[in-house]
């Protein structure tokens, strides 16, 4: 292997969650904040996650990094506090990618 290539510094890569978001789970990012553990508990204010999630999927305001935040804060939320097992975890994810 050519020497930059060996000592040259770790790049990191990027994926398209922005589009994800906007496209393949738009229907589980809506159902998962339509049934918020988080909202119900006073944590997330339910309109600014509602106004979040609209903007994006609209593509008038690129919220992917606030949405990937809020999203996996939820799901941890509800395998840690709410004690799901993995198995719990992944029914409860598949309904959510169901359309509704």
């Amino acid at each position: 292997l050519p020497r930059e290539l060996v000592y040259r510094e770790k790049q990191g890569f990027g994926f398209p969650i922005a589009l994800w978001l906007r496209t393949d789970l738009a229907g589980f990012l809506r159902n998962l904040f339509n049934q918020s553990r988080l909202v119900e508990l006073g944590i997330f204010d339910h309109a600014f996650v509602k106004r979040l999630v609209e903007e994006h999927l609209a593509g008038r305001v690129d919220h992917n990094f606030r949405l990937w935040i809020l999203l996996n804060l939820e799901l941890w939320y509800r395998m840690y506090f709410e004690n799901r097992s993995v198995d719990q975890m992944r029914e409860f994810t598949d309904e959510l990618l169901l359309p509704r």
